[in-house]
């Protein structure tokens, strides 16, 4: 308990600006769901305290007014709301309505210490709990976390608390579009009681769901790139299909987080199971159907992953033969400017005779009035000064190269440059 003290005082500090509010669905049964009125959440739960005692020796309880007799609430959802930080990741939400929901309505407190001690880029830790067999009251739990996609993603929270006559859940940052696929989905189910994971697996469908559009779109953009559409540049082209590489990446992640999720879900049926000494013959008809709801999931996700997969590949394709065409043209590039430079060293070496000559008889050593051609008997000092200092010039090129050469590691020389062999063994017989 002293953590749970320490982490909602550390999350004073850093949400003491953000408010949540909560808002409550409830679940007779038969389709009938209804949406709490806004009232004073602590009014709320200790009416909800009340009724459960009541309802812990009764099937009905009658309305104070004298009404007729009000079904008890088989779920109860909690819609707690949250606000996203300035980094547009963390998730901010009011720890004194955290605290209220742990003392009042036993929100377990592993829920509150994971929730703000996760960091924000990863999936919240699945964990489970059960009472024992003998234990009163019985109790049960079971958190999880996911991401949704969609115009933004967010990271949402889920907590589920099974007791003997009432299921309750928790959920945290859930978008508009999640809580009313979950209010229709209730008001069309016509059971006359919930089985167990049965709103857990509809919360995975939705995501499913997400996770389908979100992959349609993505291929949009990828077809659009390789038929060339918008008059992109190629460099552009390779930004857009990183990107596009990244987001496949991040698909295939929560792909594989969708089947882990259901692994967990299996894990929590067979030690529910268990724990209260129930065999596979001994289920009730709708925990056999939740099962064989998660077997057929996993095989959507399956499904779904692998096009996932294939469209990374496709997109990596695409990549190398961005950089294909990149480096081609850079090649076409150097092939133009190297025949410009060949042009213009045929036409140097064409007219330097010819330059050469002129400058030398262009020197005060030579003297041509017209009539009489005349040479100075000081003309050996243009050899003695020019040959040295080119030998000198050729030297200090000459050690210049060198020491380069003993840096980089690459040799001088006219000789062809070392040939590397990176074949393997096997690829050479």
């Amino acid at each position: 308990m002293a953590s749970l003290d320490n982490c909602l005082a550390e999350a004073q500090r850093c949400c003491y600006r953000n408010s949540s509010t909560v808002r409550i669905l409830e679940y007779v049964g038969e389709g009938e769901c209804t949406w709490v009125k806004d009232e004073d959440l602590n009014a709320y739960v200790g009416a909800r305290q009340s009724r459960d005692e009541h309802h812990s020796s009764t099937d009905n309880y009658q309305n104070a007014g004298g009404g007729g007799a009000i079904a008890r609430c088989q779920l109860r959802l909690f819609f707690i709301s949250a606000t996203i930080g300035d980094d547009g990741l963390h998730t901010h939400v009011d720890p004194i309505i955290l605290k209220l929901l742990h003392e009042r309505c036993n929100l377990p407190a592993k829920f509150i210490i994971d929730l703000f001690q996760t960091e924000d880029w990863t999936v919240f830790p699945t964990a489970y709990y059960f009472s024992k067999a003998n234990e009163t009251p019985s109790r049960s739990s079971l958190q999880y976390g996911f991401w949704s996609w969609g115009d933004r993603a967010t990271h949402s929270f889920v907590q589920l608390v099974i007791e003997l006559n009432t299921t309750t859940y928790y959920f945290i940052n859930v978008n508009d579009g999640l809580k009313q696929f979950i209010e229709t989905s209730l008001k069309d189910y016509r059971g006359s009681k919930i089985p167990p994971l049965c709103l857990d697996m509809w919360i995975l469908t939705h995501l499913l769901n997400q996770y389908r559009q979100g992959l349609g779109a993505q291929r949009e953009i990828l077809r659009q790139i390789e038929h060339h559409h918008g008059g992109s540049t190629v460099q552009s082209q390779v930004e857009e299909l990183h990107t596009l590489s990244r987001r496949w990446q991040s698909m295939l992640k929560d792909f594989r987080d969708l089947k882990e999720h259901t692994k967990h879900l299996k894990a929590f049926i067979k030690r529910q199971n268990a724990v209260y000494n129930r065999s596979r013959s001994n289920c009730s008809s709708e925990t056999l159907e939740t099962i064989e709801s998660i077997l057929w999931f996993e095989n959507d996700c399956n499904f779904w992953a692998s096009w996932a997969k294939t469209y990374l590949e496709r997109t990596n394709i695409c990549i190398n033969l961005a950089h294909h065409l990149e480096n081609k043209e850079l090649a076409t590039q150097a092939r133009r400017e190297s025949i410009a430079m060949f042009t213009l060293a045929i036409v140097t070496v064409i007219f330097l005779p010819s330059t050469f000559v002129a400058s030398i008889l262009g020197t005060n050593f030579f003297n041509f009035n017209g009539t009489l051609f005349t040479v100075s008997r000081f003309w050996w000092i243009i050899p003695v000064t020019s040959v040295p200092l080119t030998l000198v010039v050729l030297l200090f090129w000459y050690k210049w190269s060198k020491s380069r050469s003993e840096k980089t590691g690459i040799p001088i020389g006219n000789g062809p440059p070392e040939r590397k062999v990176w074949a393997l063994q096997s690829f050479t017989k």
